[in-house]
């Protein structure tokens, strides 16, 4: 395809699971819908998310973005982590690929602000809830949120589309699309 005179290349984004591809799809409806080449992966687990794209990878038209849990707020094993998904995954490739680590995971999304949390669940989030959230984001998420399913209003997506995680990741498909090449690792902390 070609926008303003770029070759946009095409863009693989490769979460861990099905809840993180539903909400990542909804908040990134408009990469999805806007011409661009974007597609959303599931694999299943952490350990695929270093093979499939490794696949992904060997077509050399795909640029490649893992969207991962560092699964730790403690430096030491997320340093490990990062390491050695970095050599896994394909040193010769590095500037086709970008990986993107949430800390300690993508529900911490909801904690960055306790204004998105409101807005997207109704409610205050009080201090307490909100320090432990930053370190156990999905079990808090779960004890204070019982009621809350799979569907999101637009303005719910709108709000976690403007948290500075996000829009970070956003910039990352664009530069990678427009082969503008960023540096090799995000950690959204």
């Amino acid at each position: 395809m070609i926008f303003g005179g770029f070759y946009k290349m095409p863009t693989c984004i490769v979460v861990e699971g099905r809840k993180d591809m539903q909400l990542l799809t909804k908040i990134l409806s408009p990469e999805l819908q806007e011409g661009h080449s974007l597609k959303i992966f599931d694999a299943g687990s952490q350990s695929a998310t270093v093979s499939l794209p490794r696949t992904l990878l060997r077509d050399k038209n795909n640029n490649v973005v893992v969207f991962t849990d560092a699964d730790s707020t403690n430096p030491a094993p997320r340093r490990t982590f990062v390491e050695n998904m970095l050599k896994e995954i394909s040193p010769s490739e590095e500037n086709r690929w970008h990986l993107f680590v949430m800390v300690p995971e993508f529900e911490a999304l909801f904690f960055e602000n306790p204004v998105i949390f409101k807005e997207v669940f109704g409610q205050e989030l009080d201090e307490t809830s909100l320090i432990k959230g930053k370190y156990e984001p999905k079990r808090i998420l779960s004890e204070l949120i019982k009621t809350k399913d799979d569907s999101w209003s637009e303005f719910d997506i709108l709000s976690l589309r403007g948290t500075g995680t996000m829009q970070e990741l956003i910039q990352i498909i664009h530069a990678l699309q427009d082969q503008e090449r960023s540096s090799l690792l995000s950690i959204a902390a």
